[in-house]
């Protein structure tokens, strides 16, 4: 009885840690399943992918065999991946990797990889035709066949609200147009154009319309009497031509107004980036210096209070230049 007894003593601990422990040690099976790098090691010099969502984008030398290449694939940990990694792939076209996490969830990456020199050219868009009402939007490089959402809007509240979008199909070259109308003269407007079954914007301009001053007809290369001020896509420099009227008291304060946007966010802003850079190559490298230390300090300080003096600066311009009647968006001075 004894040593019964013993045995038990001894057992029934162990069952109740079984039975009280152990189920409250289990763990949720891991949902992650996430390609974190996929590479080629075996080319010369190696090709590092760019993993963008579910995109896998590679770009070889000019003359690869695309046709068996074996990329080196990381993944989430406890995830696996079809097909497998270190296996040869034909990427002749692109390749779809299904990874599987823990809790049997799936998400599918597809790679593709670009021969140098046989990369397709990047989609574009352009106006033509500008006149004082209509203007016509045209994209290029886009995949033969597939439909595109041409849109236009009012670019600030310095234009009537404006909205009107169309949807086109490419041609077989790649080529897509549409006129739109209906917009007022001297009406300053964003267009783009994306495909309609995927919201990245491919490609944007900003445009004004035509004065059209006199009634004038427009014939798209100056003939018309008012002419655009803003035919780029990046929203024009520093100075722009004056209306066929001749400069105005209200033209002046337009050029103050880019002229103060240039200096802080073309010239201050990358100075001070340049500035902060150095001051923490020196705190890096000091080496535990006093003086390298408070040196790098130092610039910190002043360029952040440096910065400060510019923002308080642009407020002041921007504030009396719409106390005076110039009305400058904020959407229009940080460039969207």
């Amino acid at each position: 009885m004894n040593i019964k007894n013993k045995i038990t003593k001894i057992l029934v601990p162990f069952f109740l840690f079984g039975i009280l422990i152990l189920p409250g040690s289990s763990q949720a099976l891991s949902s992650e399943k996430q390609i974190t790098s996929f590479d080629l090691p075996l080319l010369d010099p190696p090709v590092i992918g760019v993993v963008q969502g579910n995109k896998i984008i590679l770009t070889v030398p000019n003359g690869t065999n695309v046709t068996a290449l074996v990329p080196n694939i990381h993944i989430s940990d406890k995830a696996t991946i079809s097909p497998k990694n270190g296996i040869a792939q034909d990427f002749t076209d692109p390749v779809i990797y299904i990874v599987t996490a823990e809790d049997g969830s799936t998400a599918d990456y597809t790679a593709t990889v670009f021969v140098l020199n046989n990369i397709p050219l990047l989609p574009s868009l352009k106006i033509t035709d500008p006149g004082p009402t209509y203007i016509t939007l045209e994209a290029k490089n886009l995949e033969a066949g597939k439909s595109v959402i041409f849109k236009i809007i009012n670019k600030d509240s310095t234009t009537k609200t404006f909205s009107s979008e169309q949807t086109v199909a490419a041609n077989s070259a790649g080529t897509a147009a549409y006129q739109f109308g209906g917009m007022v003269p001297g009406g300053h407007y964003t267009g783009t154009v994306r495909y309609s079954d995927d919201p990245l914007i491919l490609g944007t301009v900003y445009f004004y319309t035509y004065e059209n001053i006199g009634g004038g007809a427009n014939n798209g290369s100056g003939g018309n009497s008012g002419a655009p001020t803003d035919l780029s896509t990046s929203g024009g420099g520093l100075t722009a031509p004056c209306p066929a009227g001749g400069c105005g008291f209200t033209d002046l304060f337009v050029l103050i107004d880019k002229v103060v946007h240039f200096i802080l966010f073309h010239m201050a802003l990358p100075i001070a980036a340049i500035m902060f850079a150095y001051a923490g190559f020196l705190l890096v490298t000091s080496g535990g210096e006093t003086s390298e230390r408070s040196k790098a300090k130092s610039i910190f300080t002043n360029v952040a209070l440096g910065l400060v003096f510019a923002v308080a600066a642009w407020l002041i311009v921007h504030t009396v230049l719409q106390i005076v009647g110039y009305d400058s968006s904020w959407e229009t001075w940080f460039g969207f």
